[in-house]
């Protein structure tokens, strides 16, 4: 076998080996109107996430310790023309603060997530969700408000590459009582994803059918109750930041997937209602690093 007969078959073995890996990621990603749909989700995710030291008003500094628990125990198909997915997801946030403000040490949510999804012939989607629960300091276990979030959101695909959504979660009690849910998904390529919105922002690029990197940007607020203290009951604490990061998930075997994220944590607000006394009510954070490492059931 001469040169030029070697190297044209070391470029045809390259060439059908990325074709075979192209088709495999295609096979793991969705397209651009599943790639919306909130109801598509792992079985399961637990994750722990590390928030660095950093500098908050009035001196001193704060760091948080997130951990989190969500798992999908029930999916039914076809029920008053469409899916029903349930789900139980928690959280536990510890706050670890050097400074003079008093910032809550304890906070979690204990929510029961159960969403429906009706998906039409014409590439139309409607999702409602309902995520009653405790928004609570974890003071007194049941002893926390009741809050009952919900949302209504639209998705419509204009073709396999294109899709939308449009919008809204109610959060009565929150201190944003309202989050516009709202975006457009793109598929750039064969195996990029772009899906560009508020109040999340994602960039996937399934590299092989066992490796996804991907760029978030994320929007968040939380509103938890407070036991109370200085004589002042019915109090609210809420966490406000934004979220920028890289990541990548791993799929170990086809029961299981490792994620692992490293990003920056900005325009961070700490904030309570009513203010405590002889203090601010709102306090700001700098910017600080985060790290986060999840693991994920199938899909």
């Amino acid at each position: 076998m001469n040169t030029r007969m070697r190297w044209g078959l070391i470029l045809a073995v390259i060439l059908a080996a990325d074709s075979v890996f192209a088709g495999k990621a295609q096979d793991k990603a969705e397209d651009a109107l599943a790639s919306l749909d909130r109801s598509v989700k792992p079985a399961y995710e637990v994750s722990l996430g590390l928030v660095s030291e950093a500098g908050v008003d009035g001196g001193g500094d704060a760091s948080m310790v997130e951990v989190g628990a969500d798992w999908q125990f029930a999916y039914f198909v076809n029920v008053l023309g469409g899916d029903i997915d349930l789900n139980l997801d928690t959280d536990w946030i510890f706050l670890n603060n050097s400074g003079p403000v008093d910032l809550p040490e304890h906070l979690s949510t204990v929510a029961l997530n159960a969403g429906g999804t009706w998906r039409y012939v014409n590439s139309m989607v409607l999702e409602a969700r309902l995520k009653p629960g405790l928004y609570w300091d974890m003071k007194e276990f049941g002893a926390g408000p009741f809050y009952v979030p919900f949302s209504v959101v639209g998705m419509k695909g204009f073709n396999p590459n294109v899709a939308g959504q449009l919008g809204a979660e109610v959060r009565p009690g929150f201190e944003r009582e309202i989050v516009p849910v709202l975006g457009v998904a793109c598929r750039l390529q064969n195996r990029l994803y772009l899906k560009a919105g508020i109040p999340e922002s994602r960039l996937t690029y399934y590299a092989t059918s066992w490796i996804v990197p991907y760029l978030g940007l994320d929007w968040q607020s939380m509103t938890y109750g407070l036991g109370d203290q200085d004589g002042i009951s019915d109090r609210e604490f809420t966490i406000e930041d934004w979220r920028f990061y890289g990541g990548l998930r791993v799929r170990v075997s086809e029961e299981m997937q490792l994620a692992g994220e490293v990003g920056k944590a900005f325009a961070r607000d700490f904030e309570f209602d009513p203010a405590p006394a002889g203090g601010d009510g709102d306090v700001n954070g700098d910017d600080a690093v985060f790290f986060r490492v999840a693991l994920l059931g199938p899909f």
